[in-house]
């Protein structure tokens, strides 16, 4: 059905349908078909349009179809039974092809376009499934961030893999509510969204002691970590990461306890330096700039000219930014952004 539909079977397709299910049925489809998708929630903002570029969106009935390249993705799309449609080979998919595009400002503050193809998004899949938080078939993972993160993109794909459940929030659902009703036992969240779920919980709720929650994308605060660990769940896991490089650092959230700012331990497959402004290696403990690679890691940004992309990636490292310290049992604590550290006479602050 989504082959008629597309002006071809390569370049790039924009999902802004806001069904959850609906959305991941032709995201699967498109990288079945071999065309790359980008999740968004404005199909008819001018920006978002003019930096994609996409050769076909699919959008909602209601939505008001922008020009030709605009396609309303209605019931019947999922209403005919499989005989009736034409046969389908699947096509065979070079490991360098493109499969999804990320839009993020990630740890640079600057928007940029991720490109993964399908080699990078099989091991960061793979990657995800050895994560010890999802436990096989028994797995019930939700994400409450958006599609259009790589995190919100990856849970889903690494759930199934395992032969899990994902279970997708409908647009206003409290997650705190099914998280009980739908026996979540792996949740995946930013900060200010599990700040607001321990806000809501009902007066008298109990902690969730089968629930695991990890939460990424910004500092987790010492009080926030203590409410959520004493409401919501006793395991509670901090991640750092960003789209380009993958996962970096992952530790319970009770390790910032004893080692202020520290975010997690150094994954056993990323190499994590901590440079100077010279990028010479600095000895443990001392506090300058987070460096990392791994397999997992793209080379660039798209559609970025060449000096931009050698302000972030060097010499197969990638600069997110992070001003850091890294002691030797690999514990990374993150202390602000280069762009905010201070190197009075050598004391950095």
């Amino acid at each position: 059905q989504l082959v008629a539909k597309l002006p071809s079977r390569s370049g790039l397709a924009m999902v802004a349908v806001t069904h959850p299910y609906m959305h991941w049925v032709l995201t699967m489809a498109l990288g079945r078909v071999g065309m790359a998708s980008v999740s968004a929630y404005d199909a008819n903002n001018a920006g978002t349009l003019a930096q994609i570029m996409p050769d076909a969106v699919f959008v909602d009935p209601q939505s008001a179809a922008a020009d030709a390249r605009f396609v309303k993705v209605t019931d019947d799309w999922i209403g005919r039974e499989a005989d009736q449609l034409p046969p389908f080979v699947d096509p065979e998919h070079q490991a360098d092809a493109p499969m999804r595009l990320i839009l993020s400002s990630g740890t640079t503050g600057i928007p940029k376009k991720i490109l993964l193809t399908h080699a990078l998004v099989q091991r960061r899949i793979e990657a995800q499934a050895r994560s010890p938080s999802l436990t096989g078939a028994s797995t019930r993972s939700m994400v409450v961030v958006g599609f259009d993160t790589v995190g919100g993109y990856q849970l889903p794909l690494g759930t199934w893999f395992l032969g899990g459940r994902a279970v997708l929030l409908m647009p206003g659902e409290d997650p705190y509510r099914i998280i009980v009703r739908r026996g979540v036992t792996y949740a995946f969240m930013a900060p200010v969204q599990l700040e607001q779920i321990v806000r809501d919980m009902p007066a008298g709720a109990w902690p969730i002691p089968e629930l695991t929650v990890s939460v990424a994308g910004s500092a987790l605060s010492r009080q926030l970590s203590a409410k959520a660990r004493a409401r919501l769940t006793p395991s509670l896991l901090q991640i750092y990461g960003s789209t380009e490089v993958g996962l970096v650092a992952r530790a319970h959230a009770g390790l910032a306890d004893s080692t202020p700012g520290a975010t997690g331990l150094v994954q056993p497959d990323v190499d994590l330096q901590i440079v100077d402004a010279a990028h010479n290696v600095l000895p443990h403990g001392e506090v300058g700039a987070v460096r990392c690679r791994s397999l997992d890691c793209i080379s660039g940004y798209l559609d970025t000219p060449q000096y931009e992309n050698d302000e972030t990636f060097r010499d197969g490292w990638f600069y997110p930014g992070d001003a850091g310290a890294l002691t030797s049992g690999g514990v990374l604590s993150i202390v602000g952004r280069t762009t905010e550290l201070l190197n009075l006479g050598g004391v950095k602050l």
